[in-house]
């Protein structure tokens, strides 16, 4: 599998099905086709899969995209974990919804989690590729949620509008919870990751190919193809990899790629954070809008994009957008428009 964003030959992410890493979906159109796989064919997908149901899992496991995975909540269930009001998904595997509460009690009534005495904290879900919230309050830029009072965008990062492979690997636990704000300086953006298994790169040039954060951005509307930082308002790409222990550090680099190749240079420590969590770890960047800009203002747009890895073992196995709009006349590497090289396949985003 190449990576969405490497263009250059030695730069590539691979995954070689030979050498059993590649979890990539096995096509059928009857059960007979994988009866020798012991698998069954899921005719939603059309696919082999380990599962198609509950019942065809072991004690403690559900089955999520024909994969039995571990459950780690009760389903549909709402708790409090690290300061925040949770809610479980439908199978158990994961989150639908993350609520932080700053400066306030989590707290349980009856069935419900809540955050205590803060009636001004907006709730509700968020679509980020529709718009973005105004960010208020003073963000302190140190991978926690807590000061980050805005809806979010919750999903499966195998449920993402593009994948990479696809369609995405069977059984990916990767669920993403992001929230993004606009204010007249910057971009605030809050990333929390479900991921039972991080694994990062631990070469700096090379990021894309563990786990990470990637965010794409523009103070403008107006884009037009290759970008640097000093075209089609200062659009950049930062990518963020988590710590790779409690005690180990986040690495970031701001990074830009054409048909030659890319360079990249580090992302200012203090625009940055990340940190490991107990399911799997979280990112929190301020991303100023580039200077000599007209500050944007509500309803405005600006080009934005969120892309995530999922690695294990050292072994990228998904990469996953919520844009990736196919651009005819790219000048990316092999004529493939992706967002890395070509900010036209960015969304854009409406400011709230």
């Amino acid at each position: 599998m190449a990576s969405l964003l490497s263009a250059c030959e030695g730069s590539r992410s691979t995954i070689d099905p030979s050498e059993g890493d590649s979890i990539a979906a096995i096509g059928c159109t009857t059960e007979q086709d994988c009866d020798g796989l012991g698998l069954k064919c899921d005719t939603r997908r059309w696919v082999c899969a380990s599962c198609l149901s509950d019942a065809d899992c072991g004690p403690g496991q559900s089955c999520s995209l024909g994969a039995c995975l571990p459950r780690v909540c009760e389903p549909e269930s709402q708790f409090c974990l690290e300061g925040a009001a949770v809610e479980c998904n439908q199978r158990g595997t994961g989150f639908v919804s993350r609520q932080p509460c700053p400066d306030q009690d989590c707290r349980i009534d009856g069935d419900a989690s809540y955050c205590a005495g803060e009636p001004s904290c907006r709730r509700g879900r968020s679509v980020l590729c529709q718009a973005l919230p105004e960010f208020s309050g003073e963000q302190v830029v140190d991978g926690s949620d807590q000061d980050f009072c805005v809806p979010a965008m919750t999903y499966a990062l195998s449920d993402a509008a593009w994948t990479n492979p696809e369609p995405a690997p069977l059984g990916s636990p990767v669920i993403v919870t992001a929230r993004v704000g606009w204010s007249e300086q910057a971009l605030h953006a809050q990333v929390y990751v479900f991921d039972p298994s991080v694994s990062v790169d631990p070469d700096d040039g090379r990021l894309w190919n563990g786990d990470n954060v990637q965010i794409f951005f523009a103070g403008t509307d107006e884009l037009t193809g290759a970008y640097d930082g000093q075209v089609d308002g200062g659009a950049t790409h930062v990518i963020v990899s988590p710590p790779e222990s409690e005690d180990g550090s986040a690495r970031a680099v701001v990074l830009y790629e054409d048909a030659s190749g890319t360079v990249s240079s580090p992302l200012d420590d203090g625009d940055y954070a990340a940190r490991l969590t107990e399911d799997g770890y979280e990112v929190e960047l301020r991303l100023p809008f580039a200077d000599g800009l007209e500050p944007p203002k509500a309803g405005s747009r600006l080009g934005f994009d969120l892309v995530l890895g999922d690695a294990t073992d050292g072994v990228l196995l998904l990469e996953g957008a919520i844009a990736n709009q196919p651009v005819v006349d790219t000048s990316c590497a092999n004529g493939i428009s992706r967002p890395g090289c070509d900010d036209r396949s960015w969304c854009l985003t409406t400011l709230e």
